[in-house]
């Protein structure tokens, strides 16, 4: 994929601020940015190319020292999964390398899905917290968002994404 300097400045900055607004990877960037996450900005942006991302979610477990980051984000065709795992504090874990994995949104095959909003009180916001797991082939499935953290702006995001799966589904 041929990105010019400014394009592939401009697709690490847009990419790297959604990451950072996810409150499950605070953590990542309390103190300094571990070496692999230059690799996993690359590697997203070689699956996703230069589409706009729908939806972003991500989930960073640290057990003593080991970690594991979950990211999963969606463009209009794509479904990406990227996961990182290592020892923080590390060289080791500074030089973990991400795995992305890329399906085709056309994979889908269902989804199942829940709120907690009650169709019978008009006093709270529709349609409330979403959990969606989205089936894609050889059932492979995907439950959102990833983290407990929520923000208003990834519900509206979350509930897109169902309204587009939906229109998938309904081809």
């Amino acid at each position: 994929m041929g990105l010019s300097n400014e394009q592939q400045l401009t697709l690490v900055g847009e990419l790297d601020q959604r990451l950072r607004r996810e409150a499950e990877l605070a953590s990542v960037f309390a103190a300094v940015v571990p070496g692999w996450y230059g690799r996993l900005l690359s590697s997203l942006i070689l699956a996703t190319g230069n589409a706009h991302v729908l939806y972003l979610s991500a989930s960073y477990l640290l057990e003593g020292s080991a970690f594991s980051l979950n990211a999963v984000l969606f463009t209009n065709k794509l479904y990406v999964r990227a996961t990182v795992t290592g020892t923080q504090g590390t060289e080791s874990g500074d030089r973990a390398e991400p795995s992305v994995t890329a399906l085709s949104r056309s994979s889908l095959t269902s989804m199942r899905l829940s709120c907690d909003h009650d169709a019978f009180d008009q006093t709270t916001a529709w349609p409330g917290s979403i959990r969606l797991t989205l089936v894609f082939a050889r059932d492979l499935a995907v439950s959102l968002p990833l983290g407990a953290a929520r923000t208003e702006s990834g519900d509206a995001e979350l509930h897109a994404l169902v309204t587009t799966s939906r229109a998938s589904l309904e081809r």
